[in-house]
């Protein structure tokens, strides 16, 4: 423990040169903090000096024990001799009661039992539910050993086995009870009888043993009818499978719109991802059409009938073209170019291809001089955003690997962690 006073001793030597040398400035901006450090260094060194009091000259060579029930504790001390110096554990138990306490507790302990033993029984003459019996009384104080001279329909926690019973059986009970070194014997008798037919456990003993003796070659089981002289009435328990069905039914009925809502939801958003990822080609088709002096509408046509040609040899449906295929199919039934362009416009629902249909609109109404520039640099920035879609569905992926990658490394972590259990427990 010297050790102990030594350190707070130099923490707080330490602590006051420390306070010396700061200016003074500093010290009036901290002092409230400062003020408290020095009382927590105060603190430590007296409490140090305390503990190395009591462990040494304050120390009369006296272990206090706990009241009797609280249990044994562990101290753990110093030793001093010619054979052997170091540290030495010692148990310290709990107290023990002299004689006159001791009986005390012991007879208290049995008015404890007599209060507790019949549990819902009424009478220690009619015994049928299961007593209550323990193994300490008065607050772990009185230690019980429990003892029964027939097991045949009671168990020793206490538990009745009185299925078979047929009449009443007087059954003998000895409890040792301790308290320290002083025990006494308290014996007793108790009536097993059978359940009377007006309870719950009764009647339900009747009915069982009526089925019981019935024979086994007969191929059915008849139902008593009356037992006791109570009249017994029978159904089969249903299942509810029916019900369960009708509700699960007119639950799907509630939920079919809802569905149905959510699928169109999930199409008409995965229709916008493709019209967005094909948006670059789409620009860049028609800005080398349109470079090549062909007018709008022809160069629709010539779009579409590319795809169509592309879609019959690979067979994949492109969202971009199937909207520009629309637009070109609208132009040659006869509607105007400028009507053709808005339709384009509000049927896509995505900002790219209403700016699309702004940029062809203008050019349609000033004149197309700068519109294949416009094409170029509009497919510039489509073509910066196709890369970001990019980059982030390889996040979402990478994201979406992290878990069974994560489940891999536990399963790794198992196989290499079970052998040394397993090792580790077989020593």
């Amino acid at each position: 423990m010297v050790q102990t006073v030594i350190v707070s001793l130099i923490c707080l030597l330490t602590f006051l040169l420390w306070k010396r040398k700061k200016r003074k400035e500093r010290y009036e901006k901290y002092k409230r903090a400062v003020l408290l450090l020095g009382i927590m260094e105060l603190m430590g060194l007296m409490l140090s000096l305390q503990q190395w009091y009591e462990a040494g000259w304050g120390f009369s060579g006296r272990l206090a024990r706990e009241d009797m029930g609280q249990g044994s504790y562990r101290e753990e001390l110093e030793l001093s001799s010619s054979v052997y110096s170091g540290s030495l554990e010692v148990e310290v138990e709990d107290k023990w009661p002299d004689q006159k306490e001791a009986e005390k507790k012991i007879k208290d302990a049995i008015a404890e039992i007599d209060a507790t033993f019949l549990a819902e029984n009424e009478s220690l003459d009619q015994i049928y539910r299961d007593v209550q019996i323990s193994e300490v009384y008065q607050d772990g104080q009185v230690e019980a050993d429990w003892s029964f001279d027939d097991y045949t329909y009671v168990s020793a926690d206490g538990k009745l086995k009185t299925e078979e019973l047929e009449e009443d059986t007087l059954v003998g009970a000895s409890v040792l009870l301790s308290c320290g070194p002083y025990q006494e014997i308290y014996d007793f008798s108790f009536c097993l009888c059978p359940s009377p037919a007006d309870s719950k456990e009764g009647l339900l003993r009747q009915i069982q043993k009526s089925i019981r003796d019935q024979s086994r070659e007969s191929g059915d089981i008849v139902l008593p009818e009356e037992v006791a002289g109570i009249a017994l009435h029978w159904k089969k328990a249903g299942n509810g499978d029916g019900a369960l069905l009708s509700v699960l039914g007119l639950l799907v009925c509630f939920l079919l719109p809802y569905g149905d809502r959510k699928e169109r939801e999930r199409q008409r958003a995965k229709i916008r991802r493709e019209r967005k990822k094909d948006y670059p080609l789409v620009v860049d088709e028609l800005a080398l059409f349109l470079s090549a002096g062909i007018t709008l509408p022809e160069a629709a046509r010539k779009m579409t009938e590319a795809y169509e040609k592309r879609k019959k040899r690979t067979g994949k449906v492109q969202a971009g073209f199937e909207l520009w295929k629309l637009f070109s199919y609208e132009m040659r039934e006869g509607v105007q170019e400028g009507e053709a362009i808005a339709h384009m416009g509000m049927r896509s629902e995505l900002k790219e291809y209403k700016k699309l249909a702004l940029l062809l609109e203008q050019n349609r109404r000033q004149g197309s001089e700068k519109l294949v520039q416009q094409l170029e640099e509009e497919n510039l920035l489509a073509y910066e955003m196709r890369k970001n879609q990019a980059r982030k569905a390889g996040e979402e992926a990478s994201v979406k690997l992290l878990f069974p990658m994560l489940g891999m490394l536990g399963i790794v972590i198992t196989i290499l962690l079970l052998p040394a259990m397993m090792t580790m427990g077989s020593l």
